[in-house]
């Protein structure tokens, strides 16, 4: 009896025990789970305020403050500071233009201020005729209104980086944009943020003083983002404006640019030269085998002709001196 109590109370103990290390090995598992978690969304949102951080930065003075847009979860500690040179991209080495010109900047990618106000004469200077040296009647975007609230907005359909702008006036009358700033941003729900200066004030950018010149303002450091607006600041009579945007490349894009216009000038080239030899040759063929054809034919026939009234004369048993008139007489 004693041995079989003595057993129960043991069996007891070990499953208390158990349950005991089980569950503080449950509580260890929860924490760990918990600090990965935590250590991810740190991870991530440091990624995310770097990435933005790098759109902001000030290239030429370290002191500059930055702004940030607010952290999705304000309760984890910020993240630690990095050093801006590591991060900062001071000056675009190689730009493109993004299609105002060509037109493959669509009608649907550009809008502009009070866009539903449009209407009349004024449907003819939309801001789709925002394109650098548009000509003819309705060649820029002539805003209805001449005011501190107007703009022009470009949706880029993604993320790029923008390195730049270029800005001219109204084609048929003096009327142009004398200086503007820049509002960005990648999401659409985001407020829009100012391009700044060295300063931290908002950078004002001068644009144009006759009708036909284009001005040309480069960004530096450039400005990474999915929408742009272009905001007049003054005006020459009225706000008008044909526009260009410059778009950032690295070396890589450069360099498979370069390579894909060489092979394909070559493969031009091949091509065009192959046809221009192939139509040459048939036609220098052509022409001296018909040349050698009939000289050879015109001979032959001749001598053929002259062998066989030498063979008839012999045949036929004529004499010498009737040989000229056998030539002559033969049917």
């Amino acid at each position: 009896m004693h041995g079989s109590a003595l057993i129960s109370v043991h069996s007891q103990e070990e499953e208390e025990l158990q349950e005991e290390e089980l569950q503080e090995e449950g509580l260890q598992e929860e924490g760990l789970q918990e600090e990965e978690l935590q250590e991810e969304d740190q991870e991530v949102i440091e990624s995310w305020t770097s990435n933005v951080k790098a759109c902001t930065c000030d290239c030429e003075s370290a002191d500059t403050a930055t702004r940030n847009p607010p952290l999705l979860q304000p309760e984890l500690p910020p993240p630690s500071p990095q050093p801006q040179l590591d991060t900062c991209m001071p000056e675009c080495p190689y730009h493109r233009a993004l299609g105002f010109e060509s037109g493959s900047v669509t009608s649907d990618q550009i809008s502009c201020s009070s866009q539903d106000q449009y209407s009349g004469w004024y449907s003819s200077w939309l801001p789709l005729k925002a394109r650098l040296n548009n000509q003819g009647f309705g060649c820029a975007w002539l805003s209805k209104f001449n005011d501190l609230h107007q703009w022009i907005q470009i949706d880029l359909k993604e993320v790029q980086v923008m390195s730049g702008i270029l800005s001219q006036g109204r084609c048929d009358a003096d009327e142009w944009v004398t200086k503007y700033s820049i509002q960005y941003r990648s999401v659409e729900t985001l407020n829009w943020i100012y391009y700044k200066d060295q300063t931290g004030n908002n950078r004002v950018f001068y644009g144009n003083s006759d009708r036909s010149s284009s001005v040309q303002n480069l960004l530096r450091p450039p400005i990474v983002a999915r929408y742009v607006r272009l905001l007049p600041l003054g005006w020459h009579t009225r706000i008008a404006l044909r526009m260009e945007l410059l778009m950032c490349m690295n070396k890589t894009f450069v360099k498979t640019s370069i390579r894909t216009s060489t092979r394909t000038f070559i493969k031009t080239s091949i091509r065009t030269s192959t046809r221009t030899f192939i139509k040459t040759s048939t036609r220098t063929f052509i022409k001296t085998s018909t040349r050698t054809f009939i000289k050879t034919s015109t001979r032959t026939s001749t001598w053929t002709f002259i062998s066989t009234v030498f063979r008839e004369a012999q045949t036929n048993r004529v004499w010498e001196g009737d040989m000229f008139h056998a030539l002559f007489t033969c049917p």
